[in-house]
């Protein structure tokens, strides 16, 4: 597009890849980076996996092609561990060697470990051979000035091509809130703050229940009574700053209590 804006948001991309040969390559998402216009990619999850042979041309989470574009990508999972020849996989990649338009934070930026044919980013060129070439997050983060709250950590998702989260995923509330994106690719709502990085908002709900009991049906005058409480919470989420709060009765004297914590 030449003017207007465009949002790609809360999409699962899986399943995709090419084994390029000179002047081709393979992206999760593209972006033309047509002048003057905007491009929001927001909450997607990507996931470029498997091995092809033959190939001698990059693979992207994310590349954005033109000379500085304006483009907004945050709340993005990039993850490639696409084996491809000795075409390079990167996690983001862009054609430019400025990035005053480019807006990129908070997103997932994972590929396999070790270098070689697996790197972070590219910038000056989405081609083979051409550009440079960024390992490392740090190095990305370096050269752009850009994805300072990002991560590069495995996403956990369900499976390669079940992009839900697991309830461990490093993904929970490591986002930021966007106005334009209140709900995930299942319609579960997005928290005002901190939501989940990628497409899928793991809804966080706790189970709570409390048991209290002294064991017995009856007590002596003057003699003692142990009470147990028990706080506990079936999941899936957890209930950080939940309080358990017991008040005894004013005939109760030589009061004491202690707490132990398990699970």
């Amino acid at each position: 597009a030449t003017s207007g804006t465009s949002l790609i948001a809360n999409n699962f991309i899986y399943g995709v890849g090419a084994n390029g040969t000179s002047g081709d390559f393979g992206a999760g998402i593209f972006l033309g980076g047509g002048a003057g216009s905007t491009t929001r990619v927001y909450a997607n999850s990507v996931s470029m996996t498997g091995t092809l042979t033959g190939g001698s041309y990059p693979n992207y989470g994310l590349a954005i092609g033109g000379a500085d574009p304006v483009v907004d990508a945050r709340d993005n999972v990039f993850y490639n561990t696409l084996a491809n020849g000795t075409g390079v996989s990167f996690a983001i990649g862009t054609a430019s060697s400025t990035y005053a338009n480019l807006t990129s934070n908070y997103n997932d930026l994972f590929v396999t470990a070790g270098g070689g044919t697996f790197k972070v980013g590219k910038v000056g060129s989405l081609s083979q051979g051409s550009g440079t070439e960024l390992t490392a997050l740090g190095d990305w983060q370096t050269t752009t000035g850009k994805d300072a709250n990002s991560l590069t950590v495995d996403p956990l998702f369900t499976s390669p091509t079940d992009l839900h989260l697991q309830l461990t995923s490093p993904m929970l509330q490591a986002g930021t809130a966007l106005a334009s994106v209140t709900d995930d690719i299942d319609g579960d709502p997005r928290p005002a703050s901190a939501p989940d990085i990628g497409a899928d908002e793991i809804v966080q709900n706790a189970d709570l229940s409390i048991t209290k009991t002294d064991g017995v049906t009856s007590v002596v005058q003057g003699g003692t009574a142990t009470y147990t409480i028990t706080a506990s919470n079936a999941g899936p989420s957890a209930a950080s700053g939940s309080l358990v709060t017991d008040s005894f009765p004013a005939a109760c004297t030589s009061v004491n209590w202690t707490c132990t914590p398990s699970g």
